[in-house]
């Protein structure tokens, strides 16, 4: 609750915070019912908007408990909801349509098309991925006329939001379920795999600098977005003041005169103060390549204090010469060049030969220093008291609600109530009695000076008393706990005329759906599933074929290790087709508004190509096949992120042919999902699943030496490269033709002698996943799972275990079952 009245006090337009149920910040300390409803009330009182997040992949379990969670929040006034599940949108539109709804960041919403899928679906704004770049918006502003919200200051996602499985498969803990363990805080190594590991300058390969864009608010101002994010739901009240306070006053400076905006430096040393990574302008300008990453540090750095000196060992004192002021109370760290950080309180300082509480930037002082710091070690302020105060001070002792002037006519007579009516500057009014007759007074009868300090006493109501009139005959009497209830009632009242008027939920609507959800899943009846393989090149897709695959799926990312042209791909496919097998083409996973032209390329392509239908993974996929290949069948591609049975109701209304379910679902919940007859769905049961993609690549800035000013040298071109854990688990990355980066699990997945579960749950196709592979990999694979299927059709499984051993020394990092038997 310090944080929201951080927030309000320091000039938020509006708030956004997370219940205990169902958010993406899993660990943060969230409100509770009772703190949701005084949070509405507190912010509506500063005129303000609140948004809750309810926005994680949610179990069919959890969608009756997630539904009646929307409805207190839409009957305690909440005024959006920020979502990520499809299947949660699908609810909300039937039981609660008038419920306003934001597409969280975790739906990966990163260009024009997928901006206006949803929009058609009823959504009043999106909060855009993070990679985008100013032009990338403005071009989705041109086009669509959602709102749009953008982070604008905070930590980074290394990966895409929504697209990370990196916490989940490694450490079972899910970033789309609010649990990411932030594994790209963690060190890495870069290696070749020809000449071993790469000079880097640091361990953290993934951990991106944190976000700040105060000196680009006028461009995204012009660049059309309606509102500014911060990110500060896992940070302290004093955080969330300082951050607020400076971008408040920065952003009312540019609104009023942008042509001559300039951010102040005390401005920018008061939010490195208070955390940083050191800052980035992240992607809207252009990718900053090893400019956007913390090499050094995950965590706060705070601000360059200066370099120990002089060292008087016998005193313990070191000179250092301050490049910031420095008080008592502040925290300072010694980055010791043997032995690590060391973190100290500053206890004294010496000036001039005198012990002093402050010391201006510029002045050279004696600090204690622990034992092991040296000369030339740096020295940096990671904690400024005078800083913290000041923040505190706004949502503690200067915290005030706005006041808002009333008018009170208060009218009575003997034998009568006291009657109250009560006006604001809106026009609402409300009248309140007393229980108690007036009487004729005595002693002390109601003066109007009597009546505005009882009346008057509205304290952190959120009114103030302008102007009192009295219809009071002669000297009346009332006794002050009459006045003071009066009052009190008056105010009740007037706090719910104000309350914004909401359409009433549709009861028997909200009770249908809830019926709906309690059906439960309908049995499936038992399949042999068809054989489906994702292949990266034409001799793979051959060789596929060859071993008897029933679908392929080409085309998506081209990844740079493998070496075809773009008109390779006609003789194989038309060849495929003949054989009739069926040759599916997948969108990319991800394009941005710049990588427009190779996206009409692909087009191009595809109206060459006797394909079957298309593999779409994201909505912008969905839409853009709509629009230019209608009647084209698509299947939704895993980082669709189907989760539950109503997100494929929400996809199967759009005339989809199929899903690919998420591979963070247990045998168990697929068991329990209720699946229309009509929807084909399939899952991965082979391959090396990608855990991450980013617009960050690590083997660009490591190896190639890509910065803002540098060009990248495409090491990706001539070698093989990998990351490596503190376990030494080693991570393939590969990068495509938007020069993104894809890191692969350490282990592949390897469910061959699962098969009849997949039977048994009635799957209409398996995957195996060997975009990356080599076509005799492929070849290998392809050949064994279809012996396996044949197997299965004639109801043999003895050998499954056999097979799958024949397929060990293909990987020779082990195998993983993923999340079919562990739930996230």
């Amino acid at each position: 609750m310090e944080a929201l009245k951080a927030a309000l006090a320091t000039g938020a337009d509006a708030v956004y915070l997370g219940g205990k149920l169902f958010n993406a910040r899993h660990y943060a300390h969230n409100f509770d019912d009772g703190e949701l409803a005084e949070a509405v009330r507190l912010v509506h009182r500063f005129r303000r908007k609140i948004y809750v997040t309810v926005n994680v992949l949610l179990h069919d379990r959890e969608l009756e408990e997630a539904l009646k969670y929307l409805r207190l929040l839409y009957d305690m006034g909440v005024d959006a909801v920020i979502v990520q599940d499809l299947g949660l949108v699908y609810l909300v539109r039937a039981a609660l349509p008038h419920l306003k709804l934001h597409g969280s960041t975790q739906m990966t919403i990163h260009n024009l098309d997928g901006a206006r899928f949803m929009a058609d679906q009823g959504l009043a704004r999106i909060v855009l991925a993070r990679e985008l770049s100013l032009h990338d918006i403005q071009a989705i502003r041109g086009g669509c006329g959602l709102e749009l919200e953008v982070f604008v200051h905070g930590a980074l996602c290394f990966c895409y939001s929504g697209q990370c499985l990196m916490s989940s498969m490694i450490g079972g803990r899910s970033g789309n379920r609010g649990r990411c363990a932030q594994p790209c805080r963690l060190p890495y190594r870069l290696l070749e795999t020809s000449e071993g590991e790469l000079p880097a300058p640091g361990d953290y390969l993934l951990s991106p600098k944190d976000l700040s864009t105060i000196d680009l608010l006028p461009r995204l101002v012009r660049s059309g977005v309606q509102a500014l994010k911060f990110e500060g739901r896992m940070k302290r009240p004093e955080y969330v003041a300082t951050v607020i306070r400076v971008y408040r006053g920065a952003l009312d400076r540019c609104l009023s005169d942008p042509e001559n905006y300039r951010a102040t430096a005390e401005e920018k040393r008061q939010l490195a103060q208070i955390f940083n990574r050191d800052f980035t302008t992240g992607y809207y300008l252009f990718n900053p390549g090893a400019n956007l990453i913390s090499y050094q540090r995950p965590n706060n750095r705070g601000v360059y204090l200066g370099r120990i000196g002089s060292i008087n060992r016998r005193q313990g004192l070191a000179e250092v010469k301050l490049e910031q002021p420095l008080s008592l109370g502040d925290g300072i760290e010694y980055w010791v060049s043997k032995g690590g950080r060391t973190g100290v309180t500053v206890r004294r300082i010496i000036l001039d030969g005198k012990e002093v509480t402050r010391a201006p930037a510029g002045s050279r002082v004696e600090l204690e220093v622990p034992t092991g710091v040296r000369s030339g070690d740096r020295v940096f302020k990671t904690h400024d008291e005078e800083l913290i105060r000041l923040a505190q001070a706004s949502y503690t002792r200067a915290f005030r609600l706005p006041a808002e002037p009333v008018r009170m006519v208060v009218s009575g007579a003997v034998g009568k109530p006291l009657e109250l009516t009560v006006c604001d500057e809106a026009g609402h009014e409300v009248q309140a009695r007393t229980g108690f007759l007036a009487e004729e007074a005595r002693t002390r009868p109601l003066t109007k000076e009597v009546l505005e300090e009882q009346l008057g006493r509205l304290g952190n109501t959120g009114y103030v008393l302008q102007e009192l009139e009295l219809n009071l005959p002669g000297n009346l009497m009332v006794p002050l706990s009459e006045l003071n209830a009066l009052r009190r009632a008056a105010v009740e009242q007037l706090d719910t005329v104000r309350k914004p008027i909401r359409k009433p939920v549709d009861e028997g609507r909200f009770q249908k759906s809830l019926a709906e959800i309690r059906r439960g899943p309908v049995k499936r009846r038992p399949r042999v599933p068809r054989l489906a393989v994702a292949v990266g090149d034409p001799v793979s897709l051959e060789k596929a074929v060859a071993g008897g695959a029933d679908y392929i799926y080409i085309g998506g990312e081209y990844f740079r290790s493998k070496a075809w042209k773009a008109g390779d791909w006609q003789a194989p496919v038309r060849k495929t087709v003949a054989r009739g097998v069926k040759v599916y083409y997948a969108l990319p996973r991800l394009w941005l508004e710049s990588n427009a032209p190779l996206i009409e390329k692909l087009a191009q392509e595809i109206r060459q190509l006797p394909v079957s239908g298309l593999l779409a993974g994201n909505p912008a996929g969905l839409q853009w096949a709509a629009e230019r290949f209608p009647g084209l069948p698509v299947i939704l591609d895993y980082p669709f992120n189907i989760f539950n049975a109503y997100s494929v109701k929400f996809v199967s209304e759009t005339g989809i042919q199929g899903v690919t379910l998420s591979p963070e679902l247990t045998f168990q919940e697929i068991s329990e999902l209720a699946i229309p007859e009509d929807v084909e769905f399939e899952g991965l049961i082979h391959g090396s699943v990608p855990l991450m993609v980013s617009e960050h690549c690590v083997v660009g800035s490591v190896a190639g030496h890509r910065t803002e000013k540098n060009s990248c040298r495409s090491p990706c071109r001539w070698g093989s490269f990998y990351l490596t854990d503190r376990m030494n688990y080693r991570f393939p990355v590969e990068m495509d033709q938007f020069c993104r980066m894809h890191i692969f699990n350490s282990q592949d997945l390897c469910l061959l002698d699962q098969l009849p579960k997949f039977y048994e749950l009635g799957y209409h196709r398996v995957r195996i996943e060997a975009r990356r592979e080599s076509p005799a990999y492929v070849g290998r694979v392809v050949e064994v799972y279809r012996e396996a299927l044949t197997d299965l059709s004639q109801g043999r499984h003895h050998r499954l275990e056999s097979l799958k051993g024949s397929l060990e020394k293909l990987s020779p990092r082990g195998f993983t079952k993923g999340h079919y038997f562990r739930g996230v």
